[in-house]
């Protein structure tokens, strides 16, 4: 094995033999001896899927018997195609980007713009239609306490970081962006002071001990423990727990002691005996849960086998008796302040149809438990629990009332209460969101609020309250933007109008320019979003392995063929004609010219990256992807002249292509010429980032220049040259003209940006991130602002620019992550508050506004109040064609015939055109024109080549 992690990786993945019933056991131990030879993300992805593409359709699409669901190792798959070196290894994310931040702060001749990011949303849902099921905005995962305030609640996203609410929920406030991991596991807010706060960071529920994720997902392992003494204001990361990659769980404090913490990760118990300032392992093994006992000092702790306590702070500890063992699998520990006696457990996996590991229930503080029932099915998503299916390694977690210690409620697929004990259970999740006791699928975290007894809930859709203990539920995630999403359209010509493919939240369309409220479309996960040009309340998404046509602003959806099980499908429609859309598959691509009633097949080229159609040119198209498993990491580019009917390779037979491809990610054109195309390399190979073709791929340029050595995820272009990158760092911009990217993430958080979207007609670019939804900055113009000044407590990688002064009172706290310059024309004041402490890199020089740099933004961009759809399509041969323009607006326009360089050469129709089609013939043998224009009161409304 040449990588070690990849190694600890396939024995974890070995670990599901123990999730099988007996009659399964001989497939899957085939299975993992499969795995074990496997050197490679790829050769693992092929084992993979050679395994998965036999089971039968319910195992693939649920799970059980022993095999996650597909759906989960689609998401490991994309996730880890993205954080791959160059022998197809998982690379140590978290010292990579270290060292490429330190990397850009050194650079003290490079220069930044003043990007300014702001939120767009989605902060809440709205359903398009009836039944709504399982709306949501993005996975919490834990839930923590004020210890004397019932309104102060704390909330830990997937990726989003933390929230407070001062207000019991009704509205939040972002606290952790830009730690270098901004997911949750773990928070507590001190008993003995509450503006001491410790965030435990990562993702373990991702990457739980009995699933293919467990130690092999590069996004979300931890980085550590990171502490606050100021409420939040400030962050500084604590001492090391383990110098391995690992996983976390969850943090506590001990309730008579505050200087005692302890932590429960996949490398073990630690602990801490100095407000976790320093930590020592006290257990080895992987601890998914860890409690003290309320009012007391008795420490319990489990791992896969057994539950553990300890009187001492775990420097000894005895093993719980169980009156029958329970099996191998993921266990969750609840207590109650009204019997300190009384503890309970649960236990997964699935052991059958309708039996599970159990609920157990110790009347001697954890000396001794017996089990109290292992039926029905509480882990699994049917409603009366006769099913076989388990995802405990995803999400598991009980909670015990503080009124009354019989009174438990569990969480997995669903919420399920009992009122005896773990004797008897009923269900309390509805699968509609209109219903009274409607809970999103997938509960991670069940908290009773010792102060009130109130039920929280924490599940992939947000945040959830009970006062009678789940029979009703509320939602409370309003204000919390932590929506993960794969990828984003955007409507055209002045609106703020949104599609949004997320995980777990299936796909939000905003309908509604600028609000944050977006509506909901559809459940699952959503992936690949194409909004029609011509109209945009129309298009189509990917979902699952899936494919949809929506209409009406989402109100109508319409499931597509082909469904052969192929997930997270590039799609796109045409520009003009909703009938013709192409989507990507692994070995083919699929056209429709029917509006997706039925698809023509092309075997000759990949979709399964990226793929685009061209502004400019309604016939193009390009595309990256791979044919089959066995030929990756052999993907390539490719362009279709005739809207997919026919392919051409452009990338790897070229020799002046990528030198090492990972995951070509995505592929852009210039919004005026369809033969500029640039593509995007995920993965860690220094140089190997961009590559830019002049000649539609005919010769690609390496346009890499100085990007640092981090995943690519997306690219955008300008009219104007502009170039802005998405990266696992964030945004990078190339002005025109220079050779060197600049960072463009002033008040972006510390995430991954998944796509990027311009409209210039706005001035504004828009990022999708995974893990804090959808953001905007303003587009850099050619002036700096005479005079800034700066206040607050600010993270991150930040470039200020002014003409004339900087005055400045920000707040930096002592992290590796911060990197600021300021630099003025004559003078940068720093003015008393002002503090930036050691560890942060902090640069300021006088310099006149745009050298050795580019200009910043500009602060302000008028919104156009109506959006103008007029398009038009050319019809014939090569000599001679007709115009046909659609005009959407009643207004005066100019149809003008431009050469290369954009000039006008004929005004073929000035003056007011009616709403509707009209038609001009041209006569391409006697006009030597490159381009046919559109404009509107001098703006541009549609642009053509010919």
């Amino acid at each position: 094995m040449t990588n070690s992690l990849l190694a600890r990786t396939i024995c974890c993945i070995g670990s599901l033999v123990f999730l099988l019933p007996a009659l399964l056991a001989q497939d899957v131990m085939r299975f993992k001896e499969q795995l074990r030879t496997a050197e490679t993300f790829y050769e693992v992805m092929d084992v993979i899927n050679t395994e998965y593409e036999a089971l039968p359709e319910n195992i693939r699409e649920k799970g059980g018997q022993g095999y996650v669901k597909e759906k989960r190792l689609r998401r490991w798959e994309w996730y880890n195609s993205h954080f791959l070196n160059g022998k197809g290894e998982i690379a140590d994310v978290y010292e990579i980007h270290e060292k490429e931040s330190a990397k850009i702060a050194r650079q003290e001749d490079l220069r930044g713009t003043e990007s300014s990011w702001s939120s767009i949303g989605p902060d809440n849902t709205d359903c398009l239609s009836a039944p709504c099921y399982w709306p949501g905005i993005g996975r919490i995962n834990r839930i923590a306490f004020h210890p004397t305030d019932a309104d102060i609640l704390y909330v830990g996203t997937a990726f989003g970081g933390v929230w407070k609410s001062d207000d019991g929920g009704a509205s939040w406030v972002n606290i952790f962006d830009h730690s270098p991991a901004i997911g949750v596991s773990g928070i507590v807010v001190s008993h003995e002071d509450p503006d001491m706060i410790w965030v435990l960071t990562g993702d373990g529920d991702a990457n739980s001990q009995s699933s293919l994720v467990n130690r092999f997902d590069a996004v979300s392992a931890s980085d550590g423990v990171y502490k606050t003494i100021d409420g939040g204001n400030t962050w500084y990361q604590t001492g090391v727990l383990s110098g391995l990659p690992y996983f976390p769980y969850q943090i506590v404090q001990n309730s008579n002691n505050a200087n005692l913490l302890m932590v429960a990760t996949s490398a073990g118990l630690y602990k801490s005996t100095d407000y976790g300032e320093t930590w020592t392992n006290k257990f080895v093994g992987n601890v998914q849960d860890v409690m003290y006992r309320p009012f007391g000092n008795r420490l319990y702790w489990v791992d896969q086998n057994n539950c553990y306590y300890s009187d001492t702070q775990a420097e000894t500890w005895s093993t719980s008796a169980m009156n029958i063992d329970p099996p191998t699998g993921r266990k969750a520990l609840a207590s109650s302040r009204d019997d300190l006696t009384k503890l309970y457990l649960i236990s997964g996996p699935v052991t059958d149809t309708g039996f599970y590991g159990g609920i157990y229930q110790s009347i001697n503080s954890g000396v001794s438990f017996s089990r109290r029932s292992n039926a029905p099915n509480i882990l699994g998503n049917s409603d009366n629990g006769m099913d076989a299916r388990d995802q405990s390694s995803y999400d598991l977690c009980l909670a015990a009332s503080h009124e009354d210690h019989t009174h438990l409620i569990s969480g997995g697929y669903n919420a399920w209460r009992s009122t005896n004990a773990g004797v008897a259970w009923q269900i309390r999740s509805g699968d509609v969101e209109s219903d009274a006791d409607y809970l999103h699928d997938d509960v991670h975290d069940l908290e009773f609020n010792p102060l009130d007894d109130k039920l929280y809930a924490a599940h992939d859709g947000g945040l959830s309250v009970s006062e009678d203990e789940g029979a009703t539920w509320t939602t409370l995630q309003a204000d919390i933007r932590s929506t993960q999403s794969y990828h984003m359209d955007k409507d055209i010509d002045g609106s703020e109008r949104f599609l949004l493919g997320n995980q777990d939240n299936g796909v939000q369309y905003s309908v509604s320019s600028g609000s944050a409220t977006f509506g909901h479309i559809s459940s699952g996960d959503g992936f690949a979003t194409s909004i029609f040009r011509s109209d945009g309340s129309k298009g189509y998404v990917s979902i699952n392995d899936n494919l949809y046509r929506f209409e009406d602003d989402g109100d109508t959806r319409t499931r597509l063929t082909p469904n052969d099980h192929v997930w997270f499908t590039p799609i796109e429609v045409h520009n003009t004609s909703f009938d013709d859309v192409v989507a990507g598959n692994g070995g083919r691509i699929w056209k429709s010219t029917d509006a997706g009633v039925t698809w023509t097949t092309i075997f000759n080229a990949s979709a399964s990256w990226a793929l685009t159609t061209c502004p400019s040119n309604n016939d193009r198209l390009y595309s990256t992807g791979y044919t089959t498993w066995r030929d990756h990491p052999e993907g390539t580019a490719y362009r279709s002249d005739d809207f997919g009917s026919t392919w051409t390779e452009i990338g790897l037979n070229q020799p002046t292509f990528f030198d090492t491809i990972i995951r070509l990610t995505d592929i852009e054109v210039h919004p005026l010429n369809s033969n500029r195309v640039w593509v995007t390399n995920a993965g860690y190979v220094d140089g190997q980032k961009v590559m830019y073709s002049f000649n539609s791929g005919s010769t690609w340029l390496n346009a890499s220049h100085n990007l640092p050595n981090v995943p690519v995820f997306c690219i955008a272009i300008s009219s104007t040259n502009q170039v802005f990158v998405g990266t696992s760092l964030g945004v990078f911009y190339n002005s025109p003209g220079e050779s060197d990217f600049v960072p463009f993430n002033n008040q972006l958080p510390n995430t991954v940006v998944t796509d990027l979207r311009i409209d210039e007609s706005l001035g504004y670019i828009y990022a999708s991130t995974f893990g804090r939804g959808v953001w905007k900055s303003p587009l850099p113009d050619d002036d700096c602002d005479d005079n800034i000044t700066l206040v607050g407590n600010e993270g991150g990688t930040l470039f200020y620019e002014a003409g004339t002064n900087i005055g400045t009172t920000q707040t930096f706290i002592g992290s590796s992550e911060n990197h600021i310059t300021y630099k003025a024309g004559t003078r940068v004041r720093f003015s008393p508050g002002f503090k930036a402490e050691a560890n942060s890199t902090l640069v300021a020089y006088i310099a006149d506004c745009g050298e050795e740099g580019v200009r910043n933004s500009g602060i302000d961009h008028d919104h156009l109040t109506e959006v103008n759809r007029s398009s038009f399509d050319i019809i014939g041969s090569e000599g001679l064609r007709q115009v046909q323009v659609q005009i959407d607006l009643s207004r005066s326009y100019e149809l003008r015939l431009l050469d290369e360089n954009y000039q006008t050469i004929q005004i073929m129709h000035q003056g007011k055109l009616s709403s509707g089609q009209h038609t001009w013939d041209l006569d391409m043998t006697t006009v030597e024109a490159n381009f046919l224009l559109l404009t509107q009161s001098g703006r541009r409304i549609y642009l053509q080549e010919l």
